[in-house]
């Protein structure tokens, strides 16, 4: 995976952050982005070491930090309003689709890939 649109999305998750709490300290962005996701979007899970691993390594741009997962990826999507990750793709490649279309199956695969140009 590129780095280019999950650093694109972290950095623009955590400005949104900075912003909503008038703060630049990265753990009271990375409560903000947890608490908002547990109580607008009901997810329980804990993301802190998630959040903070993505912060390390786009934000701070730290080497040696584990890849970041799809499903941590859909989580700061959603906090800035998208459906999940690949909505975010979609519409960073197509800014004037208001909608993403459903993926399409062949062969028993889906087709995401044709969503995301590298």
């Amino acid at each position: 995976m590129s780095d280019f649109l999950p650093e694109k999305l972290t950095i623009l998750a955590f400005e949104k952050a900075a912003a909503e709490t008038n703060s630049h300290v990265r753990n009271r962005k990375i409560t903000h982005i947890k608490n908002y996701l547990q109580q607008h979007k009901n997810i329980h899970q804990d993301t802190s070491g998630s959040l903070k691993r993505m912060y390390k390594k786009y934000i701070e741009k730290e080497k040696n930090v584990p890849e970041t997962t799809e499903q941590s990826l859909s989580y700061l999507a959603q906090y800035l309003g998208y459906e999940n990750y690949l909505d975010f793709v979609y519409k960073q490649n197509n800014p004037t689709e208001k909608t993403t279309p459903e993926p399409k199956e062949s062969d028993g695969f889906v087709e995401v890939l044709s969503l995301i140009h590298i």
